[in-house]
């Protein structure tokens, strides 16, 4: 799968919403102030914004939804991977 690496700049022409391209910035911002390690966003050749951290993909709309409940942490990324994988949450 061809991925392109992201920069904020790019990310504004990506299509989609100001406002999601707003959060997933805001969302990026908080793993960094965490330090939380990831690489990207990349764009995938369907369109989609994919973050790696650690083992784990996740996509831009995930990182949204994990910090819009209070949970982007390493805990709540884990816990949400492990739940898309048919794991208990933790």
């Amino acid at each position: 799968m061809k991925q392109k690496q992201i920069t904020p700049e790019v990310l504004t022409r990506v299509p989609g919403d100001a406002e999601t391209h707003a959060e997933l910035r805001a969302a990026l911002r908080s793993m960094r102030d965490q330090s939380i390690p990831f690489t990207g966003p990349f764009l995938t050749a369907k369109g989609l914004i994919v973050v790696a951290t650690g083992k784990f993909v996740l996509t831009g709309n995930e990182l949204i939804e994990l910090m819009e409940r209070g949970r982007l942490n390493a805990t709540g990324i884990e816990a949400l991977v492990g739940a898309l994988n048919g794991h208990k949450d933790r």
